[in-house]
């Protein structure tokens, strides 16, 4: 967490923040100037404290910044095991190991979700599921399917922005061609 003022000596507190934010700091503005007050929410900041500090303000930001610091040291476990249930099962459910998942398919108002030996299905759309996974191990390849980068092996180019990926079990997925830059971002890797 980061306190950060607006007025610094010889750059802005906003300046100093474009420069360091690819580290995404969790930033709490303090200045005696109101007037910077929307630009600093642009930066998606945790508080803006007016000098002199409002006792009861900072109390309310100093909670905002725990909740905000709680939620990030939970998320990275939520979002290595996922709750699903085999297919017929309608109460029983089971915690996967998000690095097991080859790949993800979209089934109206559930996903399929495939592993090297079974699939699961998950009450949710591809979407939501999407947002948990994040982006670290996983990417939205078609409109109606996400892969395990892990799992690709072989990335062939068939023609006309469309690609077909090769997963580590034999399977293969064509790709969309909306999605030809995400993929050929992978081909960087």
């Amino acid at each position: 967490m980061l306190f950060l003022d607006i007025q610094l000596p010889g750059v802005s507190g906003i300046e100093l923040l474009r420069s360091i934010r690819k580290q995404s700091p969790s930033v709490i503005f303090t200045t005696a100037f109101e007037n910077y007050a929307i630009e600093a929410f642009d930066f998606k900041t945790i508080g803006y404290l007016l000098k002199p500090f409002d006792r009861q303000r900072f109390r309310i930001t100093m909670i905002k910044a725990l909740e905000k610091l709680e939620e990030s040291a939970v998320t990275p476990t939520l979002k290595n095991k996922i709750a699903v249930r085999k297919e017929g099962e309608k109460s029983k459910y089971i915690m996967l190991n998000t690095p097991e998942i080859n790949h993800i398919q979209s089934n109206g108002n559930s996903v399929l979700i495939y592993t090297d030996t079974e699939f699961f299905v998950m009450n949710s759309t591809l979407e939501n599921l999407e947002k948990t996974l994040g982006t670290e191990l996983f990417q939205r390849v078609h409109r109606t399917v996400i892969v395990n980068k892990a799992k690709i092996i072989e990335i062939e180019n068939l023609s006309n922005n469309e690609y077909q990926l090769k997963l580590k079990n034999g399977k293969k997925i064509w790709t969309g061609r909306k999605y030809a830059s995400v993929v050929q971002s992978l081909l960087k890797i």
